[in-house]
């Protein structure tokens, strides 16, 4: 059974589903912290984590090329 803050998701580490557990969120992120810990081998996941647009990740990188 499980309980509010617990989600099923396949883990890398396991190689299959498992129960993934949201550890307290240091970073003030609530119940909309992206951390989600595996509860069978502590594989960590961040999900859902907004992604930047596809037009700032190229200015960044011409930035670098520079």
């Amino acid at each position: 059974m499980y309980t509010a803050g617990m989600i099923e998701v396949y883990c890398p580490g396991c190689a299959e589903l498992q129960v993934f557990e949201q550890p307290p969120c240091v970073d003030g992120h609530g119940v909309d912290c992206p951390e989600w810990l595996c509860l069978t081998c502590g594989v960590a996941l961040l999900i859902d984590v907004p992604v930047e647009p596809a037009e700032w990740l190229a200015l960044t990188l011409d930035s670098r090329a520079a």
